[in-house]
């Protein structure tokens, strides 16, 4: 069980202990309507009984794929609302698409290279004074992406 699951377990946790409160935080009222996850305050959302985090912006959903990936989108486990179980956030789908990667650099445990992400592309550097966003081993965050190789200087 990887960490971000080992934390999402524990905050459901906590959470139970005050599920009514977190279902009035995020706004959700306790009768048995079902409300959709994009009517939703932007901001990162889970369901009581779930550990999938989803993020919530200007109506649209997707789903965030781990800790370092919470981390790049702005998020915390202290920003991550509980919500009940009468919230859909998948709207008849059979899954939320992901979260794209912000713009930004990443590097990776290991790696002898930083991932540099604009855009729709991605580009390897070997040194930046920006800030660097570590990943976890299974974070793709070049999925999806057009890779271009060494970025130009």
């Amino acid at each position: 069980m990887n960490s971000f699951v080992r934390s999402c377990t524990l905050v459901l946790a906590l959470a139970l202990a005050s599920v009514s409160a977190g279902s009035a935080a995020a706004g959700v009222s306790d009768t048995t309507d079902i409300t959709s996850g994009s009517a939703l305050d932007n901001g990162f959302y889970r369901n009581v009984d779930q550990p999938t985090v989803y993020r919530v912006l200007d109506g649209k959903i997707c789903a965030v794929l781990s800790e370092s990936h919470l981390k790049a989108l702005g998020g915390t486990h202290k920003s991550v609302h509980v919500v009940s179980d009468k919230v859909d956030f998948l709207s008849g789908k059979p899954f939320d698409p992901p979260c794209p990667w912000p713009d930004g650099y990443y590097h990776r445990n290991g790696d002898d290279f930083i991932m540099k992400i604009s855009g729709g592309n991605a580009c390897l550097v070997s040194t930046t004074d920006e800030n660097v966003l570590e990943l976890g081993s299974d974070d793709q965050v070049m999925a999806g992406k057009k890779f271009t190789g060494r970025c130009k200087p």
